[in-house]
């Protein structure tokens, strides 16, 4: 059995979360996904989960972290690749 290049689903300018996600997968391969909720008004924490391949999923009210803070938060999602996933991507890199 083969393994999935986690790094093409995580762009690799995002070594910190390629490595975790790498690890928690490996170690848990029941996980399908990651859920992220981020306060809004912590833009360059959700964005920088954005450019290393997250996407929004909702945007809603959470009890925050911090009473100072604002209840609105971004949730993100980063699902696990699957290994038709990772070999279309390996085929489309390997096409340029």
């Amino acid at each position: 059995m083969g393994s999935i290049s986690f790094r093409r689903v995580i762009r690799a300018d995002f070594p910190l979360l390629s490595g975790f996600a790498e690890r928690i997968w490996s170690v848990n391969p029941s996980a399908s996904c990651f859920i992220v909720p981020v306060n809004s008004a912590n833009e360059a924490s959700w964005k920088a989960l954005l450019k290393a391949g997250f996407r929004v999923v909702v945007r809603g009210d959470l009890e925050p972290d911090k009473p100072i803070d604002d209840p609105s938060h971004e949730i993100l999602r980063l699902d696990r690749p699957t290994r038709g996933d990772a070999e279309s991507r390996r085929g489309n890199n390997d096409a340029d």
